[in-house]
């Protein structure tokens, strides 16, 4: 096993070990004057944050104090600065830390003098190289009460900043086992929080390897083993006066320590530990000069390690700050290359090698034979953080030949994606409407006439109105942060809906002061004729610190009473359902909020305008979502299945059911792998029967189910209907990633279809693709068109080559413009395949991320209706979720908000695979028991059910939306529906979250559809 080093070190390591330590010093130690003090981290290692507190010493009494930070900008960066609190009046300093840095208290309003003597303040600093520097402290002024003037001698302190010794991994000062025990940590990929590997290289020569670590087990066993020490440091140059230009000439070398071309001729000595990769500088029209990165052979795993660090001090410049610039981009341009996936391996603060975690991964277009951009948000990547010491460039997973070649220009760094936004995100819009569709759809939206009558905006004033409280409507997809207060001025609320659809609304309560044992009461909604809607009223439940905010996501039934803490507001959400029967027209309820004394404090009216038309029970948009049935049954008390006969399983199945959603396994079905007969519980039938019920699998997730027997059961069981065998999903494999488990997919899918035949539905979500031939005329959809006949990429598949040019920070994961060019794009392929009687669906999961949609607690709740426009809008037929209630188990936290990070791939999401949330109550009416009080309980019964979510919510509206457009297409011409979508959403990275703009788009819609019934 061998480990390259990203470049060979040619700076010293201080060979006199030592301890770092906190240590005392002062110019004047002796003196009985007033003064100031070092003391702390004057020993350091090159990497670490050095901590230094300045003190006071003989104070005569004072109530202002003015000093000066000074050092070499060159040598080191000020971090922090906080104030210890020995002083009264402390100013804070500028933002703009510079040399030198003033610090300032003035207690102006004292009335007696502050003789304290210690720390004032403590200051951070990091070294941009190894090396003595110097911090000095100078004194400006001080007063006392009388204002007389006091004053302080002037103090300084010398940092020494080196590197470990030779062996000393954890930088202890000592070489000792556990030196040796980390490195074979590290060598056997362990986390570890802190390592020095830059003195890992015992042999000197330029790569960590086994051997250097039994080397070192050698010497701490007495053998005559030699450390090799390190070279002396090549001193920071002193750049040469810039002669005047005669002409225009090219620049050699970087520009900055941000902006660096690679046309320096120094700068291949820094290149170094290339895995079947050579080096070289070319001509260039651009730059002069570039760096070429080449493959000398087919390999798995091309790559180079570049020190940059070394490379700008060779001109000059200090080492980048990862701590300043959250973002690098690489400017590239390809030749030649069969793979699109540029791995970076960044080597930083106390990280001096490649290690696991620590890459980022873009894709480029190896279509492209000009310049472009990679784009690595760094933002909240593990360890990017001090200096940039240097890069392993990964340019492609796999090369087919030698001469696949990578071309790097430079590589920038700006503090934040919004630095970038200019130089790389086009304004232009590929898919938005041209002026004439344009203005067919302006001439559409005007045309649709609104026949809901208008209601008053007026607020109502309760029998016992209380000022404390404040109550206000929002839309049902708007997440206010609790701590928002100030009300949107909506004191009434008109809910639009159709007939057999499910629409709601929501309102907030804010009150000065605390309340408790509040009730809500909302009439009946009752049209002219005395016709009523059913309601519910739900709850929202606060996940707290979601990205900074508490926020809604859960959504229980409001039971009983509740209270209100004051400078905090509160959502509910009013659910209004309506079926096939219901009368078009308004409906009108009264909203009452009453005190613990039953005393009407708050009065609103909310309103519900019906259209003419119906939904139908089978929605046009089709989603599958996997539910769990061990988790419904080892969440909840007892914490096994204990036979409740499937009873609350089916609870769950029907709320979904309820909400759009179809899950895996209806009810009854049963889906043990070492049972031979799925359907043998006739109660399944009710489900086969539902026409809400457009999907699931007839013989259960995972391939171990997928058996010869199983297959010929169902089978037989579902030929009994022909609309049964239309709602069989089959789905053998999940996510293929390589051709094995393509041909796994393929065997699985002969097998049901020998059995159920061609026009069997087989499903096949994947999430990643590549060219399985050396010509790009084959992927991974190819390979299996004859197999499966319900194609389900992520979403991100439908962005094209030219999408990811125009805005870099869309995905296409793998799909490259090579397999564009040959195969067309993907979305033209999937339109060829549903000519062909082929369905095409669509997933998320924690990926894609902004600026394309996924279902996140964190996003703005509109995106999740929207991802469903956007669906309609890409003729995608259905919507596959992964799981509903993949739920964090903890005994007495029923509900989490699921935060996952994952930096080295990266994401960074809250509530992936949950949308309905775990209700319980026990049999005294606790809304959840862990696994200790229910012990104790003698009453063992309890209720399981469903909570819904926010997101959830957004789904089934989403999925209504869908409906409308179907609903409107047939009734204005196929295609109509795109020129309403387009107003707010022209594609996967391009959208508005502009609330009243998607309502009145929204009620266009139901109005246009409206006009059309007589």
């Amino acid at each position: 096993m061998k480990r390259s080093i990203c470049f060979i070190i040619a700076l010293t390591f201080v060979l006199s070990m030592f301890a770092q330590g906190t240590v005392s010093f002062a110019d004047d130690a002796g003196s009985d004057q007033p003064g100031y003090s070092f003391s702390g981290d004057v020993n350091s290692y090159f990497g670490d944050e050095i901590e230094l507190y300045v003190s006071i010493k003989n104070n005569p009494g004072i109530i202002s104090l003015r000093n000066q930070i000074s050092y070499d900008e060159e040598d080191l960066v000020l971090k922090k600065v906080e104030n210890l609190g020995l002083l009264n009046g402390w100013t804070v300093p500028a933002a703009n830390v510079k040399s030198p840095y003033i610090l300032r208290w003035a207690d102006s309003l004292a009335a007696e003098n502050n003789d304290s003597n210690g720390d004032i303040v403590k200051l951070t600093f990091e070294a941009l190289n190894p090396g003595s520097f110097t911090v000095t402290l100078s004194h400006i002024e001080a007063r006392n009460v009388l204002g007389k003037k006091v004053a302080f001698n002037d103090a300084s302190v010398k940092l020494e900043v080196s590197y470990p010794a030779t062996g000393d991994a954890d930088g202890d000062g000592e070489i000792t086992d556990w030196d040796a025990m980390l490195f074979d940590r590290y060598l056997a990929n362990w986390t570890i929080d802190k390592i020095y590997l830059i003195c890992l290289d015992i042999d000197g020569d330029g790569e960590i390897s086994d051997w250097d670590a039994m080397l070192l087990s050698r010497y701490l066993c007495g053998w005559n083993v030699e450390l090799k020490p390190m070279e002396t440091p090549t001193p920071r140059p002193t750049p040469e006066p810039t002669p005047e230009p005669t002409a225009t000439p090219v620049p050699l070398g970087p520009i900055s320590s941000t902006e660096v071309t690679m046309n320096g001729s120094k700068i291949l000595s820094h290149f170094s530990g290339g895995n079947s990769v050579s080096v070289s500088l070319v001509d260039d029209a651009d730059f002069g000069k570039v760096v070429k990165l080449s493959t000398i052979a087919a390999t798995n795993d091309p790559y180079i390690s570049f020190n940059i660090e070394n490379y700008l001090k060779a001109y000059g410049f200090a080492a980048p700050s990862a701590t300043a610039n959250k973002v690098f981009v690489l400017k590239i341009r390809q030749e030649n290359c069969s793979n699109t996936s540029c791995e970076v391996f960044y080597f930083s603060g106390n990280i001096y090698g490649p290690a696991v975690g620590y890459s980022r991964t873009r894709s480029f277009n190896n279509g492209e034979d000009g310049w472009q951009y990679l784009i690595y948000n760094m933002s909240d990547a593990n360890g990017w953080t001090g200096n940039v010491h240097g890069f392993r460039f990964d340019f492609m997973f796999t090369a087919a030949s030698a001469g696949e070649s990578f071309y790097i220009g430079e590589i920038l760094f700006f503090e934040s994606l919004d630095d970038i936004a200019d130089l790389l995100v086009s304004s232009e819009d590929l898919h938005a409407l041209t002026d004439e569709q344009q203005l067919a759809a302006s001439n559409l939206i005007e045309s649709a006439v609104d026949n809901a009558p208008a209601v008053s905006n007026d607020k109502l004033t309760a029998a016992d109105e209380d000022n404390e409280i404040d109550l206000w409507f929002d839309d049902a997809f708007v997440k206010t942060p609790q701590d928002e207060l100030t009300s949107t001025g909506k004191n009434t609320y008109q809910i639009r809906m159709a007939k057999n659809e499910i629409e709601g609304c929501q309102f907030l309560l804010a009150s000065s002061a605390d309340k408790t044992g509040l009730k809500v009461n909302l009439s009946e909604f009752t049209d002219g004729s005395g016709n009523t809607l059913r309601h519910t009223i739900c709850k929202g439940y606060y996940f707290d610190d979601v990205e900074g905010d508490d926020i809604v996501d859960p959504l229980p039934e409001l039971k009983g009473s509740f209270d209100l803490a004051a400078g905090k507001s509160q959502m509910f959400l009013i659910k209004v359902y309506t079926d096939k029967t219901t009368p078009a027209g308004q409906y009108s309820a009264v909203l009452t909020i009453e005190d613990q004394e039953g005393k009407e404090v708050k009065k609103a009216n909310v309103y519900v305008f019906v259209w003419k038309f119906t939904l139908p029970d089978a929605s046009n948009c089709k989603i599958l979502a996997d539910l769990s049935w061990w988790n419904i049954y080892s969440y909840n008390p007892p914490f096994m299945y204990v036979g409740d006969d499937g009873l609350t399983y089916a609870k769950y199945y029907e709320y979904l059911l309820e909400n759009k959603v179809n899950a895996y396994n209806i009810p009854y079905l049963d889906a043990d792998k070492n049972h031979d007969d799925p359907f043998a519980d006739e109660r399944v039938d009710k489900y086969l029967n539902d026409p809400r019920v457009q999907a699931f699998n007839p013989v259960g997730f995972g391939t171990d189910k997928v058996t010869q027997t199983r297959i010929q059961s169902a089978y037989n069981y579902l030929k009994q209907n022909n609309e049964w065998l239309k709602k069989a999903y089959f789905y053998p494999i999940d996510e293929p990633k390589n051709k094995g488990e393509l041909d796994q997919l393929i065997y699985y899918a002969s097998l049901i279809k020998n059995v159920f035949g061609e026009d069997t539905k087989v499903i096949a979500p994947m999430h990643i693709n590549a060219a399985l031939d050396k010509d790009s005329t084959v992927d991974y959809f190819k390979y299996v068109e004859d197999y499966v006949n319900v194609w389900c990429p992520k979403t991100y598949f439908f962005n094209t080559m030219a999408d990811q040019k125009n805005n870099p920070m869309l995905m296409t994961q793998y799909y490259t413009s090579i397999l564009e060019r040959n195969l067309g794009t993907f979305q033209d392929r999937m339109a060829a395949a549903q000519d062909e009687g082929d369905e095409v669906w669509w997933y998320v999961t924690r990926f894609p991320h902004h600026p394309e949609i996924t279902l996140s607690i964190s996003d703005s709740e509109i995106e999740h209706r929207l991802l469903f426009w956007q669906q309609k809008l890409y003729n995608v037929d259905g919507f596959l979720y992964y799981l509903v209630n993949d739920w964090n188990h903890g005994d007495d936290q029923p509900w989490g908000k699921k935060h996952e990070v994952d930096n080295s791939y990266p994401y960074n999401v809250y509530g992936n695979g949950v949308l309905v949330y775990n209700g319980f109550e026990d049999s005294e009416g606790q809304p959840y028991t862990g696994r200790e009080r229910y012990n104790e309980l003698e009453d063992k019964s309890f209720n399981a059910f469903p909570v819904g979510s926010m997101r959830l919510e957004s789904v089934r509206d989403g999925a209504e939306d869908y409906d409308y457009f179907t609903i409107l297409d047939n009734y204005y011409g196929e295609g109509t529906s795109d020129l309403i979508i387009k107003q707010i959403t022209t594609s996967l990275g391009n959208y508005s979250t502009d609330g009243e703009l998607y309502n009145q788009l929204r009620i266009a819609v139901g109005n246009l559809i409206s006009a059309k019934i007589h």
